[in-house]
């Protein structure tokens, strides 16, 4: 078991430790007293007893003994150290293990001699495929976390699973288990697959006992968490269902491709030895083992903060759930996203990763999914970046109605997407804008999903009228 623990933590532990065995060892029994063979004077021919301050020094240095081999017995590292494992280079550091380089080169023999089909004659150690692709891998490591705006203090934080969900995900767990399959069919550099594959029980696939249901419900669950934690509009992106490691699984500090931004590990069982730790660098650049027990469940800002077992786990299975979203925009702050740049709004302009991001979307960020025509679609999507880039294009399109006079500010509402009504009010939409029959957007909130919905309440809270004439008007046919 390999754990950290923080400078004070330490000081802390053994102060009491000591402590508890003063008090513990002093007295063997009423009235005896243990003679603690301990000259705690600062004057070596003194025969008194040391003083409170005298005592206090020696503490002091006790502790800082302790301390010192406690960090030699778990040092404290730098994603700059790679000291688990290549982080951000190949050269990787003897703070841990004095084989640890050893350790990576065979990983990175093994993985070519899997990939080449342990045909010997090939070089194994320069421009071949696993050494190649785990450049990419540390070229990423390196400049991705600088090249991305962050959105939490710390890029990680440990909580439960609401229970409704660990109930669903355990319940089909225990029911479809052995319908797991081999997760990959091919060599990669990011897990020791060739040797211990790992497995999945995929969530959304009938084959797996998964259903479209199931996987809403995780996302449905999982979004408004992130969402209030990063403070940023999400969409989902990706569920990779339930991955099953194995006895010995590794799996390689990396961050997350684009567009994985934001992610969720939930950790559905386990039957280990030992905890399995998750290491992550924070944004302050420090290693941390972080461990989890069944129901917990792991937020971290996946684009840029580096995470993985360099630790090869020790049990039988260990069986985590992922699920990953994309930044849209934000939900209070400023708009990051830049309608002439083109580039994702987690992409800080002019970086090192917006360059190699524009040489593999040369079609722009938008391209795919906006277009004149788009505008149900995207607010039905809660796409705030994509009703941005439509403003910016197209700016008199939202402002356009339908022949009910229903504009794309009557839509959000009925969609009940706060999140683009709050950006169409930033473009100067009036709130108490009438439909062709004379009804408001705060009648239409309240028709559609009563008074204690987000977005009626925001609407109540910002002024907004709750209008429904002319008198007599029949208005059914719009509502």
């Amino acid at each position: 078991m390999r754990q950290l623990f923080p400078r004070t933590s330490i000081v802390l532990i053994l102060s009491i430790v000591l402590i508890q065995h003063v008090r513990s060892s002093s007295h063997d029994s009423v009235g005896t007293t243990v003679d603690l063979d301990l000259n705690l004077s600062t004057d070596p021919t003194s025969t008194q007893v040391s003083s409170p301050t005298t005592n206090q020094q020696y503490q002091e240095e006790n502790n800082r003994r302790e301390e010192e081999e406690e960090e030699k017995a778990h040092p404290q590292y730098t994603v700059l150290d790679n000291a688990s494992w290549a982080i951000t280079s190949r050269n990787v550091s003897s703070i841990l293990n004095p084989n640890k380089q050893n350790i990576y080169n065979n990983f990175i023999r093994d993985c070519n001699l899997a990939y080449y089909e342990n045909d010997e004659s090939v070089q194994l150690t320069e421009n071949t495929f696993c050494q190649d692709n785990d450049d990419v891998r540390i070229e990423m490591n390196t400049h991705q976390p600088s090249s991305v705006y962050n959105y939490t203090k710390q890029g990680y934080q440990k909580i439960r699973t609401p229970t409704k969900l660990y109930s669903l995900l355990r319940d089909f767990w225990d029911n479809h288990r052995d319908k797991s399959e081999p997760e990959w069919s091919s060599v990669t550099v990011y897990q020791n697959t060739w040797k211990y594959n790992t497995e999945m029980v995929y969530v959304d696939n009938e084959r797996s006992g998964g259903s479209s249901k199931l996987s809403k419900a995780v996302y449905d669950t999982v979004q408004p968490l992130l969402e209030d934690w990063t403070g940023q509009y999400l969409e989902p992106v990706s569920l990779w269902g339930i991955r099953i490691y194995k006895n010995n699984s590794i799996l390689v500090p990396h961050v997350d491709r684009m567009p994985l931004i934001v992610s969720a590990i939930i950790q559905v069982d386990q039957d280990v030895d030992e905890p399995w730790p998750l290491e992550v660098y924070g944004h302050d650049g420090k290693a941390a083992n972080v461990t989890m027990e069944p129901g917990d469940m792991l937020l971290y800002e996946s684009h840029s903060v580096i995470h993985g077992r360099p630790f090869p786990m020790k049990g039988r299975f260990y069986a985590n759930c992922f699920v990953h979203f994309e930044i849209k925009a934000s939900i209070d702050g400023p708009s990051t996203y830049d309608p002439t740049l083109d580039i994702p709004p987690y992409i800080i302009p002019h970086s090192y990763w917006h360059n190699e991001w524009q040489v593999e979307n040369k079609e722009g960020w938008r391209a795919k999914t906006v277009r004149e025509d788009a505008v149900p679609i995207l607010i039905g999507r809660g796409d705030v970046a994509g009703i941005q880039k439509v403003y910016h294009d197209f700016p008199n399109k939202l402002h356009e109605s339908d022949s009910n006079g229903w504009t794309a500010l009557h839509e959000s509402v009925r969609c009940g997407k706060l999140s683009i009504l709050k950006t169409l009010l930033g473009f100067g939409m009036d709130k108490d804008l009438l439909t062709a029959a004379g009804i408001s957007p705060l009648h239409f909130a309240r028709y559609y999903h009563g008074e204690t919905h987000d977005i009626t309440q925001y609407l109540v809270s910002i002024g907004a009228k709750d209008i429904k004439h002319p008198v007599g008007a029949n208005t059914n046919s719009e509502l």
